[in-house]
C-alpha cells in the first residue's frame, strides 16, 4: 500500500482520511463503552434508585455531623457548664471580694494619686478599660448561663438524627456527611445514565453514520487515485527490471474492496509476481528467487525513492544472488537514485562498490581482551585494493587490480 500511495502523491487526502480515521474509531470505542454502562446502569436501576431515595430522604448537609454532635456534648454536660459559669459570674460580679468590686477599688486608689504624679493617670484610664472590658466578659457569662439548660427532648432528637447518620455512614462504609453526599451525587448520576442513556447513544449513533459516510466518501477517492496510478507503478517496475535482465517479468497489483474501513481505506493490494515467461502470476514472495527478489525490491524501492521526499535511502545487501552485468545494472539504478538523495549500501559486489562517491570499510578488530567493529573510510589506492579482493581474493594479482581499476575509471 505505501508503494502505491507513494507514487499516487495524494498524502494530503491520506492524512486528512487517516485523522478522520482515528477519530471515527475512538468515537466506536466510546459508543461501545456508552451501551456497556447503559446496560449494567438499567440493571441496577432499582437498586440505585432506593439508594439515592434513601440519601435524599434523609436531607443531609456536609457540616451537619460535626454541629450536632457539638451540640449535644453540650446538653449531656449542661449541669456542669451551668454551675461553672454561675461560679465565674459569682467570682466576677458577686460578694464583697468580687473581682470587679475589687477593681473598682483599685481605680478610686489610683484617681486620688493623679494630682501628684501624671504616670498614674494613664495607669488609671487602663484599669478602666480593663473593668469595661470584664464588665462585657460577665455579661455574656451570665446570658450564656441564663441560656444553658437540660433538655432531654433535643438530646433525644439528636441521637436519632445521629443514629441514622452513623447507619448509613456505615452502610456505604464512609465517616463523614460529606461523603454519604458524594455518593448521593454519583447515584444520581448513574440514575440520569440508565434514564437518559439511551438520548446519548442514538445521538452518537446519528454522529457515528455521518462520519462513516464521509469516511466512504474518501476512501473511494483514494481507491480511485490507486487504480489510476497503477498501470504507471507496473509499467515503471517492468523497465527496470529489463535493465536488469528480467525483460520476461510479469507484475500484477492486484487490488480489492473491503466493506470494513481499515486506517488505509477499504483497499487490499497485492503484488503478484513472475520472473518467467509462461509462468502464472504468484504472491512475489512465493515465486521469486533471491536474485530475482533482490532486483524486484530494488525496482520497487527505486520508484518509491523518485516519488517521496526520502534524504536517505540505504540498501542492506539488496544486491543478494546477482553478479556480472546483471550486478552492474543494479549499480547504475543505485547511482541514478543517488542524483537526487544519499544512497548507502552494504555489499560484496565490486561492480556496485566502484559506483559509490565513498567507500567504507566495515572490519573487526580483535586485538586486545574485546571484538570491536570499525568503519573506516578508504582513499582511493586502498578502494582498488579493496575491489580487487572483492574480484579475486585476499591477495590480488596485478589483473585483478587493474580490473578494480577499470571498474573505478567506469
Amino acid at each position: 500500500m505505501l508503494i502505491v500511495d507513494s507514487v499516487a502523491k495524494h498524502d494530503d487526502l491520506l492524512n486528512d482520511y487517516r485523522t478522520k480515521f482515528k477519530a471515527y474509531k475512538k468515537s466506536t470505542s466510546r459508543l461501545q463503552q456508552l451501551i456497556e454502562e447503559s446496560d449494567k446502569a438499567k440493571a441496577d436501576l432499582d437498586y440505585f434508585q432506593f439508594q439515592f431515595d434513601e440519601l435524599e430522604k434523609a436531607t443531609l448537609s456536609a457540616d451537619e455531623q460535626e454541629l450536632l454532635e457539638q451540640e449535644l456534648y453540650a446538653l449531656n454536660n449542661a449541669g456542669e457548664i451551668k454551675r461553672n459559669l454561675l461560679g465565674a459570674y459569682y467570682l466576677m460580679n458577686e460578694g464583697e471580694t468580687s473581682a470587679l468590686i475589687q477593681l473598682r477599688e483599685a481605680a478610686h486608689q489610683l484617681s486620688a494619686l493623679e494630682k501628684f504624679n501624671p504616670e498614674i493617670t494613664e495607669l488609671h484610664q487602663r484599669l478602666n478599660s480593663t473593668i469595661i472590658e470584664l464588665k462585657d466578659i460577665t455579661a455574656e457569662i451570665d446570658t450564656l448561663e441564663q441560656r444553658t439548660h437540660t433538655n432531654e427532648a433535643r438530646v433525644e432528637e439528636i441521637n436519632t438524627r445521629l443514629s441514622l447518620i452513623y447507619n448509613l455512614q456505615k452502610k456505604h462504609r464512609v465517616n463523614t456527611t460529606a461523603d454519604l453526599l458524594a455518593i448521593q451525587d454519583d447515584l444520581s448520576g448513574k440514575i440520569q445514565q440508565a434514564v437518559f442513556g439511551d438520548e446519548a447513544i442514538e445521538k452518537l449513533n446519528i454522529q457515528l453514520a455521518a462520519d462513516k459516510k464521509e469516511l466512504e466518501q474518501l476512501a473511494a477517492k483514494l481507491s480511485a487515485n490507486r487504480s489510476k496510478i497503477i498501470p504507471q507503478i507496473e509499467k515503471q517496475v517492468l523497465e527496470t527490471l529489463a535493465e536488469m535482465g528480467m525483460a520476461n517479468s510479469a507484475l500484477k497489483i492486484d487490488t480489492s474492496n473491503t466493506t470494513e474501513l481499515t486506517k488505509d481505506g477499504t483497499d487490499h493490494v497485492r503484488f503478484l509476481f513472475s520472473a518467467n515467461k509462461g509462468h502464472a502470476l504468484a504472491e512475489m514472495s512465493k515465486v521469486a528467487s533471491g536474485g530475482e527478489l533482490s532486483r524486484l525490491m530494488l525496482s520497487i524501492k527505486s520508484l518509491v525513492a523518485q516519488n517521496t521526499a526520502l534524504p536517505t535511502i540505504i540498501f542492506d545487501e539488496i544486491d543478494t544472488g546477482v553478479s556480472g552485468e546483471v550486478a552492474n545494472k543494479v549499480g547504475q539504478i543505485m547511482e541514478k537514485l543517488a542524483d537526487n538523495l544519499q544512497v548507502i549500501t552494504i555489499t560484496h559486489l565490486p561492480q556496485i562498490a566502484s559506483k559509490g562517491q565513498s567507500h567504507y570499510f566495515v572490519y573487526k578488530d580483535d586485538e586486545g581482551a574485546a571484538t570491536n567493529t570499525r568503519i573506516k573510510q578508504l582513499n582511493q589506492q586502498e578502494r582498488v585494493l579493496e575491489i580487487a579482493k572483492m574480484l579475486s581474493g585476499d591477495k590480488p594479482g596485478e589483473s585483478a587490480l587493474q580490473n578494480a581499476r577499470e571498474l573505478l575509471a567506469s
